[in-house]
């Protein structure tokens, strides 16, 4: 999930590597996905300061199809830009909430990737779902548009938030 951009912050400042160094001379394009919409308002701004380099996909979930889901808030961790968010109701951080629940509409990861890119891009994917990971990965790894990632970056959650029951094994 993007959460507030702060990844993208990350990225602008030149923490994956120089963007410079990107092909095409340094071009770039970005499409950011959160699913919580406590973060529509901060991703608007991004979109807004970066127009033709910046899509947001806020109020989604990234995942592997397209459908709507009951996405989990964290209200808890303030100090932590409540990244305990998820689509698990399993998640401590969900449970101490209260698992508050907003319903939001599931993006594609494999659609994205195969209408946004083409195979001469150099495409970097920073997945960071809470519990979702071990659903999307299994997907993607067989889909033809995994070829299209170059590096992937990704923390991993506890197995059991996932939905689909895919184990790290």
């Amino acid at each position: 999930g993007a959460a507030d951009g702060n990844t993208f912050d990350l990225f602008m400042k030149d923490g994956y590597g120089p963007k410079g160094n990107c092909p095409s001379g340094g071009n770039w394009s970005a499409v950011l996905v959160e699913a919580n919409p406590r973060f529509d308002a901060k991703l608007a701004a991004v979109e807004k300061q970066h127009p033709y380099d910046v899509s947001i996909m806020s109020s989604t979930a990234a995942y592997m199809c397209e459908a709507k889901t009951s996405f989990f808030l964290d209200t808890v961790n303030e100090a932590r830009n409540f990244w305990g968010s998820s689509m698990s109701s399993e998640h401590n951080d969900v449970q101490g909430s209260g698992k508050q629940k907003v319903t939001v509409p599931t993006m594609n990861l494999n659609r994205v990737l195969y209408v946004q890119t083409i195979p001469e891009d150099y495409v970097m994917l920073k997945m960071d779902i809470e519990g979702s990971e071990l659903d999307v990965l299994p997907c993607l790894a067989r889909a033809r548009t995994a070829s299209l990632v170059d590096v992937l970056y990704l923390e991993q959650h506890q197995p059991s938030w996932g939905l689909t029951g895919t184990t790290a094994a």
